[in-house]
């Protein structure tokens, strides 16, 4: 089955110009003001194994993330888009966890929520499948979250979250304990280096 993408026309035209699909940000798209986010979650968190199920934009970004950190990469979606990511699952979302194992995916992207055809019940069970697939520490981020008029924003995992206000919304819920891996702050400035202003 195929329908037409969201915002088609202009990701068509952007991919035969050769632009990187995500600058300069489409203000139609909403999912723009996401992406390099996207992008560097993936990267920060030098993920293994990347998914996503609803395919558009964020697909090629999270493709190209996975990849500069040699990730393996999964995208899922119920209308065949495979012009866009040939190894795209095609078919629900059910079979498409059912493919892999408790705990391995670290980074989950999920961009198929906002439909009114969903309830809250039915949000729940999306993302409670999603959440068994993904490691500690793990990130989970959903689209739409916060826009009122779809269930996903009634949803008990939304508040186990924090929820961004831009490009209609993104939660982001991490499972386990997650730390970036920096170097420790010297404990005595060194003076010899600092420039006066």
């Amino acid at each position: 089955m195929s329908k037409r993408m969201h915002c088609e026309e202009q990701l068509r035209y952007d991919i035969s110009r050769g632009k990187p699909p995500a600058w300069p940000i489409f203000s139609g798209y909403s999912t723009s003001a996401l992406l390099p986010m996207l992008e560097h979650i993936v990267i920060a968190m030098k993920a293994r194994r990347v998914a996503e199920v609803g395919c558009g934009r964020s697909t090629i970004v999270l493709a190209d993330s996975a990849k500069q950190v040699g990730a393996e990469f999964h995208s899922c979606d119920r209308y065949d888009y495979r012009w866009l990511f040939p190894a795209l699952f095609v078919g629900d979302t059910k079979a498409f966890w059912a493919l892999f194992p408790a705990g391995h995916f670290q980074v989950v992207f999920l961009d198929h929520l906002s439909s009114r055809d969903y309830s809250v019940k039915d949000v729940d069970c999306e993302i409670a499948m999603a959440w068994e697939c993904m490691s500690k520490p793990g990130i989970l981020m959903i689209h739409d979250a916060g826009n009122p008029k779809y269930a996903v924003s009634q949803s008990r995992w939304i508040k186990r979250g924090c929820v961004l206000p831009y490009g209609h919304s993104m939660a982001i819920i991490v499972k386990g304990k997650w730390s970036i891996e920096t170097e420790p702050w010297p404990k005595k400035p060194d003076t010899k280096e600092v420039k006066e202003w």
